[in-house]
């Protein structure tokens, strides 16, 4: 059984990932960046489903193209494709075990990265090279930090009680 949060609080979780996406780093360490707010997506498309859907992802994709300069709905569409893989195996994703479930992040993580590159290079915003992967790896290895700091999140401001069931 899924826990229920309130939607204003889903949102407000939002915030660390738009902050992680934007803040300053050396040059060097830009290509590492994570996906964060693919994998805030991803986790709550999971999780609360009815609350975040495909809208969302295009919505918060649409508020990263502005803050960071992209091309105007390239993050979004990113961001949109990769989720509708999400919605569209919702169901095997909630059921399965997290190692099998990271199967399908990394699936949405790699189409969200392909579908930016190719939006970036036919805009001629972006050059192509192999840096651009790299972020493939690190919210893959990040994934599984922010599932349980979400879940943790989750637990703590659920508005259903399990011990009365």
């Amino acid at each position: 059984m899924r826990p229920e949060i309130s939607s204003w609080l889903i949102w407000l979780s939002f915030i660390p990932a738009i902050v992680l996406s934007i803040i300053p780093i050396p040059a060097l360490l830009e290509y590492a960046r994570p996906l964060w707010s693919l994998l805030f997506v991803i986790f709550w498309m999971i999780m609360a489903p009815e609350k975040v859907g495909l809208f969302t992802a295009w919505s918060i994709g649409l508020f990263m193209d502005i803050l960071t300069g992209s091309a105007p709905g390239q993050q979004a569409l990113a961001l949109l494709l990769s989720s509708l893989l999400i919605a569209c195996m919702h169901n095997r994703i909630y059921r399965v075990k997290f190692p099998e479930q990271c199967l399908f992040v990394m699936y949405a993580i790699i189409i969200f990265q392909l579908t930016y590159l190719w939006v970036g290079i036919i805009t001629e915003k972006i050059h192509f090279n192999f840096f651009y992967f790299i972020p493939i790896g690190t919210s893959i290895i990040i994934w599984p930090v922010v599932f349980f700091i979400l879940d943790k999140f989750c637990c703590i401001y659920s508005t259903k009680s399990f011990t009365s069931q």
